[in-house]
């Protein structure tokens, strides 16, 4: 779950302080499954904060469950 985390927070970095960030929703696909983050309050944007806020969806749609099935046969 280090994955989802780590790219959201280089993504953030990347932005820069031109954008004030208040609230979060990732949703990340790969050839483990999907995960989503969810911060809706002010709470830091560490690593680490998002890392403990990041979930595996149990039930993804047909879409989804079509890109990881792609991405297991690359």
């Amino acid at each position: 779950m280090e994955m989802p985390a780590k790219l959201s927070k280089e993504i953030i970095e990347r932005l820069g302080e031109s954008y004030n960030i208040t609230s979060l929703q990732v949703i990340y696909t790969d050839v483990n499954g999907q995960y989503e983050i969810v911060l809706d309050d002010m709470k830091s944007m560490s690593f680490n904060t998002l890392r403990k806020n990041t979930s595996k969806m149990e039930r993804i749609g047909e879409e989804e469950k079509e890109i990881i099935r792609k991405l297991n046969e690359s």
